[in-house]
């Protein structure tokens, strides 16, 4: 990509040697952190992150593929994250609400259509702007 005069982003993934890692912040000064979905233990994955983010010098921007976690954002020097869950609700018919500061979750049953998954997610997104909105502000103050 990079040969074509194009610009991604570089991913080190949960399970790569870190040797890739440290190759990567020598070179690019904006880099990805993936493949942490399949972390589901909390603890395990704050300890990959804290292992990552020793190797990574402050003056590298880094990325966190499907983070959300308020917990994680402030914890670690993430630059941006992003997540698609908000996108989720009507494949598992969950309905998202941004209340104290956190977005909840509650199964919702309603009839599978078209129409009915439209107004989920149109739902959904505007509660994770919402939730977008007080992590803007949370990172503005750290």
């Amino acid at each position: 990509m990079e040969d074509e005069g194009l610009y991604p982003i570089p991913v080190f993934h949960y399970g790569e040697d870190f040797k890739f890692l440290e190759e990567m912040v020598k070179k690019y000064d904006y880099i990805a952190l993936g493949g942490m979905v399949q972390l589901k233990n909390k603890k395990k994955l704050s300890f990959w992150l804290k292992k990552c983010f020793s190797k990574i010098p402050k003056n590298i921007k880094v990325h966190g593929l499907a983070i959300s976690s308020l917990d994680l954002i402030k914890k670690f020097r993430f630059y941006s994250t992003d997540s698609s869950s908000w996108a989720s609700g009507a494949r598992y018919g969950l309905f998202f609400y941004f209340k104290r500061n956190q977005i909840l979750q509650k199964n919702y049953s309603i009839k599978n259509t078209t129409s009915n998954n439209s107004i989920l997610n149109k739902w959904n997104l505007i509660q994770w702007l919402k939730y977008q909105r007080y992590l803007e502000g949370v990172k503005n103050e750290n």
